[in-house]
């Protein structure tokens, strides 16, 4: 039975792995899934049938929806798919849960295809994890109350429960019964803003529907791809450079740029922190271009310029998953013209950060200690990130600064040995220039030498066998003079014993002919005796 079970699990992931051949589809991180989906959602399959609601057909999925991340709050949600893996319909079980990524346009409000990071409930933990806990959650088709004292967000929020709950329970302990009512009084007031509100820049330019912890993400994933082209960059210009100025600079850039990164998307307020990426990236791009460091790298200027580029469009990318159109266009402006106001200045890379403007577009919200309680969850989680990151990209950073530090220590010490060096080889290359024609003319004479010799010896070799040649054509004669000798005296026997052989066969040959002749006369005779006697006989 078990191998039945075997069986069927890897003919079901083989025909998935089909499917997802068929359609070509390209898999998106987590973080696009969500920024790209109209919708995300987990649920039950309740029930399938054809759709009837758009044009194009395929199937219509009704979900018992249990928890909900983005989109409209509905405990009940249907949507449509394909109806076959080449269309890149999704093919969804009866009974089963789901986390389903939808997307919206003007064909159907609703859709889900293969090429979205929709996925059975239990395969979809990564997923989950990113995602944190739901803007909404349902219990079976009864929405749970959701607390409207605070905006909603990843946090915990029976935290402020909890507390005033123990509260009462020393009051009780200590029999001081006359406080209760007040104790259940805050709890009722305060225990729904344990929850812990959004940061103030965040919460004022980020969309509703935008986590905390997914800015963060977006945030952390920047920038390090943020160093990691940056270092791309620089040994590109390396290998193709050969001034010790560029490259020194070249390094200097790489070590400076991950760590400017990587502070700013460290930022407490994750919308914050992704406007100083965005800001970064901005003055990169204005420094190489017609600041500064507009000829830093010599020849390979076009390589930082394509970077800096890159980073900033990319930049402006994350930003448009969440913000609204109008405020991108708004944000964008103002981070082009506050790059320009304020540039990198020098060789070092020194620059203003936008920590201090930004810090004065929002007053900071005060926080009460019970909602400090509610955030430390996204505390601690928010600090486990920054370990894991800081974990990989240190011992690299290190490296990078060994890597300086012997270019520099190459160029300080070595440089003025190096050059001398050079000097003496360029002296020795002249002294060589020079007894270059002195050792050509020894050589001439040394291969007409060789020419003569060589002649002589050949003149010699072919003496010598002209000579070797004579005594073998001599010796050639007397051999076969001696065999012309010995071929007549046995041609000479040959003859004699021919002729013996020849007279001995006709003496042979006459005796028998005599003997023959006689007999067949003596047989005549008898016959002829015989037919008288039998002729008298008669008579």
């Amino acid at each position: 039975m078990r191998w039945l079970v075997v069986l069927f699990l890897g003919l079901a992931s083989l025909a998935q792995t089909s499917e997802a051949r068929a359609c070509s589809c390209m898999q998106l991180s987590p973080s696009e899934g969500l920024s790209s989906s109209y919708a995300v959602f987990s649920g039950e399959v309740t029930d399938i049938g054809p759709n009837e609601t758009t044009r194009f057909g395929g199937l219509e999925i009704t979900f018992r929806v249990e928890r909900v991340w983005k989109g409209d709050a509905n405990p009940e949600i249907k949507v449509h798919t394909a109806g076959s893996s080449a269309a890149c319909g999704y093919s969804f079980v009866k009974g089963t849960k789901y986390l389903v990524y939808a997307v919206h346009d003007d064909a159907d409000p609703m859709r889900v295809s293969l090429c979205s990071r929709t996925a059975r409930l239990d395969d979809a933990k990564e997923d989950l994890r990113f995602l944190g806990k739901p803007l909404h959650q349902f219990d079976g088709k009864r929405r749970k109350a959701d607390c409207a004292a605070a905006p909603v967000s990843t946090g915990a929020p029976g935290a402020g429960w909890f507390a005033l709950l123990l509260v009462g329970v020393v009051l009780a302990m200590r029999r001081v019964r006359r406080l209760l009512p007040f104790v259940v009084l805050g709890a009722s007031l305060l225990g729904c803003s344990t929850t812990p509100s959004k940061p103030a820049l965040m919460a004022n330019m980020a969309k509703d529907d935008v986590t905390v912890y997914q800015l963060r993400a977006m945030d952390y994933e920047y920038a390090a791809q943020f160093g990691q082209l940056v270092a791309v960059c620089v040994l590109e210009i390396v290998a193709n450079s050969d001034d010790p100025e560029v490259n020194d600079r070249a390094f200097q850039w790489r070590m400076w740029a991950s760590p400017q990164a990587r502070a700013a998307a460290f930022d407490q307020d994750p919308f914050a922190g992704l406007v100083e990426l965005w800001a970064l990236a901005a003055q990169q791009r204005a420094y190489f271009n017609e600041g500064g460091g507009k000829d830093s790298f010599g020849d390979q200027q076009e390589c930082a310029l394509a970077t800096t580029t890159y980073l900033e469009q990319e930049a402006e990318l994350v930003a448009s998953h969440v913000m609204s159109e109008d405020s991108l266009k708004t944000m964008s402006e103002t981070v082009r013209a506050w790059a320009a106001k304020h540039p990198i200045e020098g060789e070092l890379f020194v620059r203003p950060t936008a920590r201090a403007d930004l810090a004065g577009l929002f007053p900071e919200e005060t926080h009460g200690g019970l909602k400090a309680v509610g955030s430390m969850e996204e505390t601690l989680r928010d600090l486990s990130d920054r370990l894991t990151i800081l974990t990989v990209q240190m011992p690299v950073e290190a490296r990078w600064q060994g890597e300086y530090l012997a270019h520099a220590l190459f160029e300080e010490r070595m440089a003025d040995p190096t050059e001398s060096m050079l000097d003496t080889m360029e002296t020795m290359t002249d002294f060589l220039g020079e007894f270059e024609g002195t050792l050509g003319a020894q050589t001439s004479a040394l291969l007409d030498g060789f020419a003569k010799e060589r002649i002589a010896v050949f003149d010699a070799v072919g003496e010598e066998r002209t000579e070797i040649l004579a005594a073998i054509e001599a010796e050639r004669v007397s051999i076969m003079d001696k065999l012309d000798d010995q071929l007549l005296s046995a041609t000479d026997e040959l003859n004699a014993t021919g002729r013996g052989l020849i007279d001995h066969f006709f003496t042979r040959l006459i005796e028998v002919l005599v003997v023959m002749g006689v007999v067949m006369v003596l047989t005549v005779l008898l016959v002829l005796v015989v037919l008288r006697k039998r002729g008298k006989s008669d008579d």
